[in-house]
This record gives C-alpha cells, structure tokens and sequence, in this order.
C-alpha cells in the first residue's frame, strides 16, 4: 500500500526533524565541553581543537538537514551531499571500530545512524522526489485542493469581490469600464 504523497512527505519531514535534533545536540556538546563531551581528557589543546571543529560540523549538519524539511521534494541534491558526508564520517568510525574495538554504546548508535539509517533516509528522499516528478508531469495536483470548478478567492485580488474560476483557470474579477473597453 503506497501512502499519499503529502502524508509521505510529512513523515519523512518529521523524520528528519527527529533525526537531525541528534547530530545538533552531540554537535552543540561537543562545541561546548570538548573531550570532555566523551570522557577524552590529556589529548592537550590540539585534540581539543580538533574535537570542537568536528564537533562544530556535525552542528552544522544537522542544522543543513533540518534546512531542507521545508522542500524536502525539492531538497535531493543537499540531502544526497550531506549523507554523503555522514556515510564518510561512519566509514571512518567503522575503521577505529576494526583497528581498536567497539566504542562506548552511544557511538555505536553514531555508527547505525551514520551507516544506515541516513542512506536510507536519502533513498526515500530520492523515492518521494521521483513522485512528485511524476505527479508534476502527470500534471496532477500534489496536495488536495478544492474541486475542479470550485470558486474561490483569488489571492491576488486587493478586495474581496476578486474571484478566480479555479477549475479553468481563468480570472473572472469584476473589470473595470476602462478594461472593458478594450
């Protein structure tokens, strides 16, 4: 069973919503306390540097993943970047998985996120933009809208005697004599 399409886009909105609010607060900690943030202490100053700039990007991460909920439909190619990046960050974490043994349990869960869960986010960003396509070559309206023929206000109009003919598309505002004379 396929869902509509605005209640699809609406959940993968709200997924992004959720699964963003991850990488924005481990990004704002890790800013905030340094090593700290996973129990690192004595790597010096450079370390710490190097851990708040990483953790300054994983912010802003999930900052540009919250950016495109608004035009998520329109949004493939940002979303495709950012989990491009992601899914690099998670391979390297996967090779300090390999070469030093499992993290601490939060890590792990950075590491599904990393690996899984945003990809497959990414797929049906592709999925959900591949329908609109579809829709918008179909010509078909992607939302309900009011019925073929359905009168409604015109939000163009300046006052509330502007009308629009929705289902043809045609403006029937009462003209003035000048325009009617042309």
């Amino acid at each position: 069973m396929t869902l509509p399409i605005d209640r699809e886009r609406r959940l993968l909105q709200a997924m992004i919503a959720v699964l963003a609010f991850l990488p924005v607060v481990a990004g704002l900690s890790g800013v905030a306390l340094g090593p700290a943030m996973v129990e690192a202490t004595g790597g010096g100053v450079s370390a710490d540097s190097h851990l708040r700039y990483l953790s300054g990007l994983l912010l802003a991460i999930g900052l540009c993943f919250w950016r495109t909920i608004p035009v998520i439909e329109r949004a493939g190619s940002t979303v495709r970047l950012l989990t491009f990046l992601v899914f690099i960050g998670g391979l390297a974490r996967l090779a300090s998985l390999i070469a030093l043994g499992p993290p601490a349990l939060p890590m792990l869960g950075g590491l599904i996120m990393e690996l899984v869960v945003t990809p497959l986010i990414c797929l049906w960003q592709m999925h959900l933009a591949r329908r609109y396509h579809s829709i918008a070559i179909a010509g078909l309206p992607t939302t309900p809208g009011p019925p073929a023929g359905a009168r409604t206000r015109d939000p163009r109009a300046k006052d509330d005697r502007a009308i629009a003919d929705i289902g043809r598309g045609r403006d029937i505002r009462p003209r003035s004599l000048d325009e009617r004379a042309r």
